[in-house]
């Protein structure tokens, strides 16, 4: 249980201590979020299952997981995208 509860407290704690970028930011709070939801579809497995009758929580809980790596894949990509956006306006001695 707490390997599986650490990254969501270590995560905003790097974060906050190495000033990430605000679409990281962004990006690790819905993978966060999701990952909440991904183990609260594994949780209710059986009942998704019998109430759903076409799909089961884990099911769900594999597409949700999907979902979250896609978030952190794209706050990523965005640091990378356009440059580092933290040195973007700084001046640069030649100028």
């Amino acid at each position: 249980m707490l390997l599986q509860v650490l990254p969501l407290v270590l995560i905003p704690l790097w974060q906050a201590i190495y000033r990430a970028p605000r679409a990281e930011r962004i990006a690790f709070a819905t993978a966060m979020a999701l990952y909440v939801v991904a183990k609260i579809t594994e949780v209710l497995d059986h009942q998704i299952a019998n109430t759903l009758q076409f799909v089961s929580g884990h099911t769900l809980k594999h597409l949700i997981a999907t979902a979250a790596t896609a978030a952190i894949g794209w706050g990523v990509t965005r640091r990378f995208a356009g440059g580092d956006r933290r040195t973007a306006g700084a001046r640069t001695i030649s100028e």
